[in-house]
């Protein structure tokens, strides 16, 4: 199948790191969960990477939604705006209507938020994260958003599970001598 064929099947989540981690991994777990596939920086780059390459391919080979966490942190922090830049520019290459969608999800007023972004109808989380889900939940059954078979709740779990290992594993390696 060539490049410009391979399905979008990535919702591509852009966030201040390490201000909106919280948020973000809240999120993307959310998403995985209901079966869609996530790409977010805290876990998918690990070390050693060329981070900006993998970045710029997953949203413009890959990306079916770029979601922008708009926070103040986000809307002035020099590498969420280069990924809104790389987002902005995949949506116009490959024609993805609607492709950026901002996300509000602190108190930030909407005067403050990027001029890329402003026009675009956000999806609220600033009055409540379950409210905000539902938002998205709906506008990505409505766009037929592509879900995955490596996502679900057992990835979710099986993800915990190791992170979890990964925090006892000094514990665990001292009680087995």
């Amino acid at each position: 199948m060539p490049e410009s064929a391979k399905p979008r099947r990535l919702i591509f989540v852009s966030h201040a790191t390490p201000q909106d981690n919280a948020f973000a991994s809240w999120l993307a777990m959310q998403l995985a969960i209901a079966g869609y596939e996530t790409w977010r920086d805290v876990t998918k780059l690990l070390g050693g990477e060329q981070f900006w390459r993998d970045i710029e391919a997953a949203i413009n080979d890959h990306a079916f939604r770029f979601l922008f966490i708009s926070t103040l942190e986000s809307n002035r922090k020099e590498g969420t705006l280069r990924e809104l830049k790389i987002a902005k520019a995949a949506q116009t290459r490959h024609a993805i209507k609607d492709f950026i969608v901002p996300i509000k999800a602190d108190a930030l007023p909407f005067n403050a938020v990027h001029a890329d972004i402003s026009d675009l109808n956000f999806v609220r989380f600033d009055n409540g994260w379950d409210e905000g889900l539902r938002q998205l939940l709906d506008l990505l059954q409505r766009e037929s958003a592509p879900k995955s078979d490596r996502a679900g709740p057992a990835c979710v779990s099986e993800w915990h599970k190791r992170q979890q290992d990964r925090t006892r594993k000094s514990f665990v390696c001292r009680r087995n001598r």
